[in-house]
């Protein structure tokens, strides 16, 4: 039955169907006047059809318009959706308010820390929160949001983190400086995330962990983020400098095939035969990988290996403990290039 019919039935309006009594007449009084001539109990039979018939078309309308009113979800908009500024989710209650959407959250909305919110990528509730009184250098297992932020590449929520107080420069539980897991991430966000770090007063010199001694400019390296790097050695990034195993940028960059990276540290002075952990020359590092199966991978390494060899790399350098040298490395990975 159309919604309209239904509910003229409930509200108590008359509805005319094909035979219906005329007007002034109401169903029941139909329905007991059809019993006219009738013996009783035939009468009393049709008449408790008709209210058999009326008490079922009720509890179909009711039923109809409790459905439409949960399709709007409580604030007059099909869907559940917000509704314009100014609508309201019931009586006096404004769209969007606490009361309103408060009920609509899940668990993990309502509950969560300003830190696990940031690492979910939830800006408008970090927002909330922040504006709400939390602390943005607040830690959750021992970390803080902006780290969290700066891990996953959310650079919208580090810039409301900054903003709100964030220390660029915080190490929470071992984990690493919020400049190092930006750099570390491949991606064009962890680099722009990375940067904004930088314009915020992330200092480069700091190691990103103690029991490693890695710094940034070796995650920005080894990640192949160009600009960063060239906006960490501006900054006075140390070129050389060297992790507990003596890795450098350099020999990061040239381990993963970043060419671009490899002529930007050249330029900005790197040793070209600096040894990872005593053996391995970043020349070594870059010949030893050009084997790979992937076409694509090989003409990458080979752009390594020249911009090394430009540099004057040393084409026999072998590790100790190893009879490879780079040229031998190559040849027997059959990288031709």
């Amino acid at each position: 039955m159309p919604k309209g019919s239904l509910r003229s039935l409930v509200l108590g309006q008359r509805v005319r169907w094909p035979g219906a009594p005329g007007a002034g007449e109401s169903s029941v009084g139909h329905a007991a006047g059809a019993g006219r001539g009738l013996p009783p109990a035939a009468a009393t039979l049709r008449r408790g059809a008709f209210m058999l018939a009326a008490t079922m078309l009720a509890a179909l309308a009711i039923g109809s318009l409790a459905a439409e009113a949960a399709a709007t979800n409580g604030n007059g908009r099909e869907g559940g959706s917000p509704g314009p500024p100014g609508a309201t989710a019931g009586p006096g209650v404004p769209a969007g308010s606490g009361a309103a959407t408060e009920g609509r959250r899940t668990p993990f909305e309502r509950n969560a820390s300003l830190a696990d919110l940031a690492a979910g990528g939830r800006l408008d509730l970090v927002r909330e929160r922040l504006a709400a009184g939390a602390d943005p250098n607040g830690m959750t297992h021992g970390r803080t949001g902006l780290q969290l932020a700066a891990r996953h590449g959310e650079v919208e929520i580090m810039r409301v983190l900054l903003a709100a107080g964030a220390d660029a420069n915080v190490v929470a539980r071992g984990d690493s400086l919020p400049l190092c897991l930006a750099a570390a991430g491949e991606s064009a966000l962890h680099q722009e995330a990375a940067l904004l770090l930088l314009q915020s007063g992330a200092r480069v010199s700091d190691r990103c962990r103690e029991h490693d001694r890695t710094t940034a400019l070796m995650e920005a390296s080894a990640a192949g983020h160009v600009d960063l790097v060239k906006a960490l050695i501006a900054a006075g990034a140390e070129v050389d400098g060297a992790d507990n195993v003596s890795s450098t940028a350099l020999s990061r960059a040239a381990a993963k095939g970043h060419a671009a990276v490899v002529a930007e540290l050249m330029a900005a002075g790197a040793a070209v035969d600096q040894r990872r952990d005593g053996r391995w020359t970043p020349l070594w590092l870059a010949a030893d990988a050009a084997g790979l199966d992937h076409p694509a991978l090989r003409a990458r390494y080979a752009a390594t290996a020249r911009e090394l060899l430009r540099h004057g790399a040393e084409v026999g350098a072998q590790p100790e403990n190893d009879p490879r040298t780079p040229l031998l490395c190559a040849a027997t990975r059959h990288a031709v290039e």
